[in-house]
């Protein structure tokens, strides 16, 4: 499954690091590390505690370099956006921006504008997130880098789904599917695939697309992917008419974002809001709260095999 054993004993080799970093006294290579390992606290789903990594380096790292802070106030806007904190990832990036500007750094220019155009998102000024979009597009382009382009692709396909276009989100989706080789990437772009196909009411190929996605997050360890995943498979159960495994996977999936101090985005949350008060009316609500109660209690390998298993 998801080799969560070997995964701890990284993440204990990963805080050994920052705090031998830290007892050196040398706050521009604590500031380097916390920065260089964001990514793991995202896709591991350790985001308050990189956070405060990040914070506490970036507190004690006056002596560092201009360039080193504002990477560093990148990652963290990087680990903001994904819990729904506008007001510090625009913060952050706003900051790491004109440093970036200033140094020539196109690669960090990019970075500044996905958080902004995701803060943006998350205040739901669907304006100035397009005009980032275009701009931070622009720039991966320029860099011929493919990956981040995929990425790019992936972050206008799920601005679309927001705004209630689905052809057009499927486009770009599968625009960057041809692009990304990444598993973690390709698994969030398998879901927001299979999140405009079940718009566009094809549940077959939501399914699909939901089931290569979630098995992208398990190749991956991404628990941010697997949450994901879980609350697609709920609303698959759901318009299947299968209120009560919906009602397991949709808790399963809350259990394991309170853990992990995540939120839902917003094209995901929209739709929840819509789906689980329905199925919890079908269902009864006292057999709705028992299977709620039942998901919150399985674990993480036990909740991806019932997504898998089918109906």
């Amino acid at each position: 499954m998801l080799g969560y054993g070997v995964e701890e004993e990284e993440h204990e080799n990963v805080r050994a690091a920052l705090t031998w970093a830290r007892g050196r006294g040398d706050g521009e290579l604590e500031l380097r590390l916390a920065t260089a390992i964001h990514q793991y606290w995202g896709i591991g789903g350790y985001l308050s505690e990189g956070r405060v990594w990040l914070a506490d380096a970036l507190s004690r790292g006056q002596e560092s370099t201009e360039l080193t802070r504002a990477w560093g106030m990148a990652a963290a806007a990087n680990l903001t956006w994904r819990q729904g904190d506008a007001a510090a990832t625009q913060g952050f990036a706003e900051a790491a921006l004109p440093v970036f500007e200033a140094h020539g750094d196109r690669r960090g220019i990019g970075l500044a504008l996905n958080s902004l155009a995701i803060a943006a998102q998350w205040r739901g000024d669907a304006d100035e997130e397009a005009r980032m979009w275009e701009e931070q597009e622009a720039v991966v382009r320029e860099l011929g880098n493919e990956a981040g382009l995929a990425i790019t692709l992936n972050n206008r396909g799920y601005a679309e789904l927001i705004l209630g276009r689905y052809a057009a989100a499927e486009r770009r989706l599968r625009d960057s599917l041809q692009l990304s080789g990444y598993a973690e990437e390709s698994g969030s772009t398998r879901l927001n695939l299979g999140l405009a196909l079940f718009r566009q009411g094809r549940l077959d190929e939501s399914t699909r697309a939901f089931a290569d996605g979630l098995d992208a997050g398990v190749e991956a360890a991404s628990r941010e992917v697997v949450f994901y995943g879980l609350e697609g498979f709920a609303n698959l159960a759901a318009a299947a008419g299968d209120d009560l495994r919906a009602a397991r996977l949709w808790a399963a999936s809350e259990q394991l974002r309170e853990r992990l101090g995540a939120r839902l985005a917003r094209a995901e949350q929209e739709l929840h809001e819509e789906t689980v008060p329905a199925a919890r009316a079908r269902a009864g609500e006292a057999a709705f709260e028992r299977a709620w109660t039942e998901g919150r209690l399985l674990t993480e390998g036990q909740a991806v095999e019932l997504a898998r298993a089918r109906p």
